[in-house]
């Protein structure tokens, strides 16, 4: 964890390196996520990052075997030693980058352009550090993520690597199973279209069942003979 003398004031996240004794039990939780405190933490793999020597801050060796006489800050690019009460520390205008020699970044900062060429680098030369997963006998943790495409998400590789393998599976089943054509029945009326010149709406109808009056209940008389 980072030490509470460099925590931001209005910080309200952090990060812990936790070991496994087993790849698979790694990959477990990259693809799960660490369940701790009834909160689900989202984690990512390690990778071999550029050396910054602790000394005089810049990339390449360690601070055993700096050769420096005093020792820089990370925040300031200052002389003196007290690096965790640098009085610029909360002063983001007051940072300065020892690697890149110029102001507005401290030189610990992760989004430093001269850490992110060394990064770079590294990725490209260095294939563990482009898979997301521990690698073991299963497929899905031997694929490597592209290069400078931004972070992808383990989860989103699963989706993918999961729909592939349905792909690659025989579907025992046919869509056209599933569909059958209704038999053909005989028009009930007159088909008309839009571009059909002088349509006469009564004749439209003239197809249809129409309602018609139920018959006459009355018979007729027969005359009453009349005696003469």
């Amino acid at each position: 964890m980072k030490p509470a003398e460099r925590r931001g004031k209005n910080q309200q996240f952090g990060h812990a390196t936790i070991t496994f004794n087993s790849p698979s039990s790694a990959n477990l939780v990259l693809r799960q996520g660490l369940l701790f405190m009834d909160t689900n933490y989202r984690c990512h793999k390690c990778k071999v990052e550029p050396l910054r020597c602790l000394k005089c801050q810049n990339y390449g060796h360690v601070a055993s075997a700096c050769t420096a006489s005093s020792t820089t800050c990370a925040t300031c690019a200052q002389q003196h030693d007290e690096q965790g009460d640098c009085p610029q520390l909360f002063r983001k205008e007051a940072h300065a980058c020892v690697a890149c020699r110029i102001g507005g970044h401290a030189s610990w900062e992760r989004t430093c352009p001269s850490r992110l060429k060394l990064q770079r680098a590294l990725d490209e030369r260095l294939e563990s550090n482009r898979l997301p997963f521990f690698p073991t006998e299963e497929p899905w943790t031997q694929q490597c993520t592209p290069l400078y495409s931004g972070r992808v998400s383990t989860h989103t590789l699963l989706d993918c690597n999961w729909r592939q393998s349905k792909k690659t599976q025989p579907c025992q089943t046919s869509i056209a199973d599933s569909f059958r054509p209704l038999p053909e029945a005989a028009p009930t009326r007159r088909p008309h279209t839009c571009s059909s010149p002088g349509i006469d709406w009564a004749d439209s109808f003239q197809d249809l069942p129409m309602d018609q009056d139920p018959p006459s209940q009355t018979t007729e008389k027969s005359p009453t003979p009349v005696d003469s």
